[in-house]
């Protein structure tokens, strides 16, 4: 019996995170005997600190099974330090693994079809992205069609920006980076937010993301060395008193990432925000080192996803 109940719960774990935390472990460990109390350990302070480790074991055992049949989000750390792979990386070190509790991390390629066939596609969406005016309707099916290889490319690879603008430029379209995150429906609450807070928030925003100020008759600064920021280009005759405070008045915003200008034309800052957020979940980037608590603090209490 208490293999089947630790098979079920760690299937069911599975359909969240191929790479629970502990504290996760600890959790579903609890709520566990505190439905069923018969299963208590006696003598266990907490009472579930066995079914904890035979949680975690059990996860590792699911995951190789799933690695042997060749699922991608698990398949892909497979080059970890083993018995039978003695010269691999530590099993800890660089984990290839959701970072923002995406729901769609690193899916296999649809059946049918193979890496070649896919990059037929993506061939196709690169040519249409290159039209006056691209065929909206065939752009998104194409982007539906090879969401797949751009993950794979994404995780595995972790290609520099500049490379993703050349090979995916539909990925930078404001409507596109919407439907590609897969927690898009958090924008609406992440712009009401902003809206509604507009001084409070103002100044803080200033601070959250590196922003670039120029007037439209200056030359645009170094921006090679900016991670991820904002970039306000205000008139000429704009007036700003507060240094620290967000611009108004705006001829265009745009977004900056790995020190190039990756998308412009944005409406407001709550919009350039969540489409920012969006740019790094399809992109998996870290979030800039010294914002880190920041952006962390955004992630996990304004939209209450996992961090």
């Amino acid at each position: 019996m208490k293999h089947d109940i630790l098979q079920k719960l760690a299937e069911e774990m599975y359909k969240y995170s191929a790479y629970p935390q502990d504290e996760h472990f600890t959790e579903v460990a609890k709520a566990l005997v505190s439905k069923h109390p018969c299963l208590a350990e006696p003598g266990s302070s907490t009472g579930c600190h066995g079914w904890k480790n035979s949680l975690k074991f059990k996860m590792g055992n699911l995951r190789s099974k799933l690695r042997r049949c060749g699922m991608a989000d698990v398949s892909v750390n497979s080059n970890k330090r083993t018995r039978q792979n003695p010269d691999g990386e530590p099993p800890s070190k660089n984990l290839k693994k959701p970072r923002r509790s995406e729901s769609n991390f690193l899916p296999n390629f649809p059946q049918g079809q193979d890496a070649s066939a896919l990059e037929n596609s993506r061939q196709l969406l690169e040519n249409e992205m290159k039209k006056r005016t691209p065929n909206a309707a065939l752009v998104s099916q194409l982007m539906n069609q090879t969401f797949s290889l751009r993950r794979k490319e994404i995780v595995e690879e972790q290609p520099p920006v500049k490379r993703m603008l050349e090979r995916w430029p539909a990925l930078f379209r404001k409507q596109q980076s919407s439907q590609e995150w897969q927690v898009n429906r958090h924008s609406p609450r992440l712009l009401e937010i902003f809206k509604s807070k507009k001084g409070i928030v103002g100044r803080t925003l200033a601070e959250i993301l590196a922003q670039v100020e120029m007037k439209d008759s200056d030359a645009v600064r170094d921006i090679t060395q900016i991670p991820v920021g904002i970039l306000t280009v205000v008139p000429e005759d704009s007036q700003q008193p507060d240094p620290n405070a967000l611009h108004l008045e705006l001829s265009s915003i745009g977004i900056i990432l790995e020190g190039s200008i990756v998308m412009d034309n944005i409406e407001s800052h709550a919009q350039t925000i969540y489409l920012t957020f969006g740019l790094i979940y399809n992109l998996h980037l870290n979030y800039p080192k010294r914002l880190k608590n920041t952006f962390d603090f955004i992630q996990s209490v304004m939209l209450n996803l996992g961090v």
